[in-house]
């Protein structure tokens, strides 16, 4: 197995926690003292930190879905392009 579908195999189980907003299984790609930052909220560092941030966002919507059409890789950065798709509580 290359190591790109390596990566993409990992990332598609990083995006199917996050949509199925498990908490602890997102935890589980961060390092213990690893720094969290999504969209322009303050960073979140380690992970009862980052546990509280994710969450409360998850608790802030009904459900959320990521459509992951590309991943590029080269020298140690990872790239993903896609679309994600957020359903209210109303």
């Amino acid at each position: 197995m290359s190591a790109d579908a390596t990566h993409a195999i990992n990332y598609e189980k990083l995006f199917a926690s996050i949509d199925r907003m498990d908490v602890e299984s997102f935890l589980a790609f961060i390092t213990p003292n690893g720094t969290f930052r999504f969209g322009s909220a303050p960073p979140a560092q380690g992970h009862a930190a980052i546990g509280e941030a994710v969450g409360g966002f998850f608790e802030s919507i009904a459900g959320l879905q990521h459509d992951v059409q590309r991943i590029v890789s080269d020298d140690g950065v990872t790239v993903i392009e896609g679309e994600a798709t957020y359903t209210r509580h109303d």
